[in-house]
């Protein structure tokens, strides 16, 4: 199985570290970024599964963070991390996307738990995702399958060959 490429996003040094090294333990690939403007231009670059992002930074938060990650097309999970908890932020972090949210100070086990159980969600919708698209796939063969009259089969199975790959000419 491939391991989950983490992205660390935190302005100060020892939580970069702490996280790194927690997450390595776990066999995760882990990338360290100490601002959301770097962290942006590594997530774009893709292969990024989670990122863990701390709320308050100097420049872009980690709230700025969440929102242009969300933006983007097959974004990562983001879980918020600070250490400044109110109702609020954890709302407005959910709201925003968030997957889920962490208070500073926290166990380790429970960091690893929240990344462990985020992780196996996206992996269960992207396997979600992929057998609903096997299905159409399915169904498109079985009507084309019990067309006979061949003039009416060929546009037919362009027409379904185009909407499975999303495009519109071919």
């Amino acid at each position: 199985m491939v391991q989950a490429n983490i992205l660390v996003v935190d302005d100060e040094l020892f939580f970069r570290e702490l996280y790194q090294e927690q997450l390595c333990a776990e066999g995760y690939q882990v990338e360290v970024c100490e601002n959301g403007d770097d962290a942006i231009t590594r997530i774009e670059q893709g292969g990024i599964d989670l990122v863990l992002t701390d709320m308050v930074m100097p420049g872009m938060d980690g709230l700025g963070v969440l929102k242009v990650v969300r933006s983007l097309p097959n974004p990562p999970e983001v879980i918020l991390i600070t250490g400044h908890a109110s109702l609020e932020s954890a709302i407005e972090a959910l709201k925003n996307g968030a997957r889920d949210y962490l208070v500073k100070p926290f166990d380790a086990s429970e960091l690893r738990h929240l990344v462990k159980t985020c992780l196996d969600q996206r992996r269960l919708l992207d396997e979600n995702q992929q057998l609903k698209s096997q299905i159409r796939l399915f169904q498109s063969g079985q009507a084309l399958s019990s067309l006979i009259d061949l003039e009416l089969l060929l546009p037919q199975a362009v027409e379904r060959l185009l909407r499975e790959l999303g495009g519109g000419t071919g």
